[in-house]
Parts: structure tokens; C-alpha cells; sequence
């Protein structure tokens, strides 16, 4: 059964080509840890698995052995039967049956690059195809990572750190502290569940803010949606009060052309007066005629006809005339206008205006029969 790829990984560095390394968290700390303790050289050996021996995509190192005899001479290391038989049985007591893959070294004063003499040491104790050498820059505090390929050491651009529970990494640094007579008021924190349980927490926090923004983009869209529908509805509502205004405006025109077309009908009543202006003006030129035709026969003549006509209505507008508070009052009769009436009571066609401005009435205005004049 094929190991499942860790998903809790944190990246250091740039992957590229393969194998792909992943460094358990426990191992990083524990590299921390012995390279901390001391200005000496310090090393250990590298517990892991290799799906694929001959052609390995994933190398997983799980775990670590520290070196307590690992000598150095100038610029190389010797690794001693002493040193490999503890890792054998250290390895046994706390990781089981697990392989030994490669080896950690932390050298002062010692620059973190390989050379000729590291080369060698390394095919001669780690002379597997794709064992591990890391090689810790105290300086800087950064691992270098390379990888026996090609009969060389070549080294590796980036590689993962990846959490879980590992107890036999835990219960072997315990030991490992006691071993180098450190004083230990308590246990190793969890360091590798306290992180996945970050690393949960984290996930938690974003799934959240994703279901944050998802509900988000749910009432946007919900919103959007309204204001469409209302939008939509306004436009339905604004036609039906444009359609109710063009209605209005209907009614208001056709009102508007009744009341003209009454206004034009009581503009033209007064045609009627002037008519009968017209009809009198000719009565009066035939009244001429027959007076001169009298006059040749010895009869009266007009003027003496109208002098007596109008010491007539003198005498019978007497009878008419009433006494008014504002002065006298003229009935009207069948026939009268208000050019009759004014030269009827002033003998002058100029007392129109007034009788209309007393009466409140225009000159084209219809008087009727029985109606009340005031006279000025």
C-alpha cells in the first residue's frame, strides 16, 4: 500500500525535478535542538522510506539518530563502528524496523558546502542510490539538502516540512536529552499535533471566511436580483402613469376644447345685436327715403317722426325706469341691444362702455328680456 502524500506541508525553498523531500516536523525541530546545544560538530542519522528504491519520486524522513562519536578530520568526517553500532540499536529501541537513509551533520567554523572529502565519506557509509546529506549553516540557520545521484551528491533546490503525530520521533528526543544530561522539567511539547492543530485552526478560519464570502456573494446576488425586479417593476409602473398622464392630458385638451368651443359660441351671440345693427342702419335708409319721398308729398318727415318717437319713449321709459341705489335701472325689452339702449337713454352710441363696466358685462355680451340694467 502506497503511502498517502502529506497534505499539512509547509514549502522551504524552490521544488523542482525530483525525488521530492519531506521532512517530518518533529526531525526539523530535533536538528534545531542538537546544533543548538553546542559549538561542536554534531550529527545524526537519518531514518525514513522510499516507496521506490531504484527511481523514488518521495523520499520521507520520519525520524533521527544523533551521532555522539562522529569525529572530524579537517575539512571531512569519520563516522566509526562505535557511532554505527548505537544508531543500529537506537534505531531498533525506538523506530523498530525502519531504514537508515542518509546523514545530518552541524559543523562549526565549517562552511555548509560539500567537497571531495565529504563526496567520499558519503558514498562509503551511504553508498545507495538517492541517500540523503544535510548540512546544517549555523549562521544562517538553513538546512542544504543533497541527494546521491549520478555517482554525486546533487543538491536539492527545496523540500517540504510536514506534520503529524509521530511518537517514536517524540519518545526518542526524551531520551536523547536525558542521554546528553540535560535538565528536563517536563516532556517534549507536541510540537507536530500543536502545529496540525494550527494548521486546522487555520483551515477552519478560512473555510469560514469562505463560507463568509460565499453567503456574501449569495446576498449580493439576492440584492442584485431585488433591485432588478424592482427596477423592472418601476419601468412597468412609470409606463402605466405615463399612459394614465396622456389620459389626463386627453381629458384636460377635450375640456379644454368644450370650454373654447362654449367661449366661441358666446362670441358669436352677439352677431345677433349686430345683425339687427345692420337691419336697423337699413330700416333707417329706407326711413330717409320715404322721408324725402313724404317730404315731396307733405307728409312728416323722418326727423320730426323721430323727434316724436322719442318724446314717446321718453314718456314710456319714464314707465320702465325704476330708482335704483346706485342710480336708475332699465328693463331690457324684446329687441334691445346695447347700442339700442344707449342711444335709446343717451341719444349717443359713447354710453356702451359704461352701462357694460356698471353691469360688470362685456359689449359683445347677450342681454335678455326682463334683465335689469343699471344706467350710469
Amino acid at each position: 500500500m502506497e503511502r498517502e502524500i502529506p497534505r499539512n506541508v509547509r514549502q522551504i525553498g524552490n521544488i523542482s525535478g525530483g525525488p521530492k523531500i519531506y521532512v517530518e516536523d518533529y526531525v526539523d525541530t530535533f536538528f534545531g535542538q542538537i546544533s543548538d546545544q553546542t559549538e561542536e560538530i554534531r550529527g545524526a542519522f537519518l531514518i525514513g522510506e522510499m516507496e521506490d528504491k531504484e527511481h523514488p519520486d518521495y523520499i520521507y524522513i520520519t525520524g533521527a539518530i544523533q551521532m555522539y562519536e562522529l569525529k572530524r578530520d579537517g575539512n571531512t568526517f569519520q563516522i566509526t563502528e562505535e557511532t554505527w553500532k548505537n544508531a543500529y540499536e537506537d534505531c531498533k529501541r525506538y523506530f523498530g524496523n525502519a531504514t537508515i537513509v542518509g546523514w545530518f551533520v552541524s559543523a562549526p567554523g565549517i562552511p555548509a558546502e560539500i567537497n571531495d572529502e565529504v563526496i567520499r565519506t558519503h558514498e562509503n557509509a551511504f553508498p545507495n542510490t538517492y541517500s540523503i546529506f544535510v548540512m546544517r549553516d549555523l549562521r544562517e540557520k538553513e538546512d542544504y539538502f543533497y541527494v546521491n545521484k549520478f555517482n554525486d551528491l546533487m543538491k536539492v533546490s527545496g523540500y517540504y516540512i510536514y506534520y503529524e503525530k509521530n511518537p517514536a520521533m517524540q519518545n526518542y528526543m526524551i531520551a536523547s536529552r536525558r542521554k546528553n544530561g540535560l535538565t528536563i522539567s517536563e516532556s517534549v511539547e507536541d510540537r507536530a499535533a500543536k502545529s496540525f492543530r494550527n494548521l486546522i485552526r487555520t483551515k477552519g478560519e478560512l473555510e469560514d471566511q469562505k463560507q463568509s464570502i460565499h453567503f456574501m456573494r449569495i446576498a449580493s446576488s439576492f440584492l442584485i436580483l431585488v433591485m432588478l425586479v424592482m427596477g423592472i417593476t418601476m419601468i412597468n409602473n412609470y409606463d402605466k402613469i405615463q399612459s394614465v398622464q396622456k389620459s389626463l392630458e386627453a381629458l384636460t385638451e377635450s375640456a379644454q376644447s368644450e370650454q373654447e368651443a362654449k367661449r366661441v359660441s358666446v362670441d358669436r351671440t352677439p352677431s345677433v345685436g349686430l345683425k339687427k345693427e345692420l337691419e336697423e342702419n337699413a330700416v333707417e335708409k329706407k326711413e330717409i327715403n320715404k322721408e324725402d319721398a313724404a317730404a315731396k308729398s307733405g307728409e312728416k318727415t323722418t326727423e320730426e317722426k323721430t323727434k316724436q318717437e322719442a318724446s314717446d319713449w321718453k314718456e314710456g321709459a319714464a314707465e320702465e325706469l325704476e330708482e335704483g341705489s346706485q342710480g336708475d335701472i332699465y328693463v331690457v325689452r324684446k329687441g334691445d341691444t346695447l347700442l339700442s339702449i344707449s342711444r335709446k337713454v343717451y341719444g349717443t352710441d359713447e354710453n356702451i362702455a359704461s352701462i357694460c363696466k356698471i353691469n360688470g358685462l362685456k359689449e359683445n355680451d347677450f342681454i335678455y328680456v326682463g334683465q335689469k340694467l343699471l344706467l350710469p
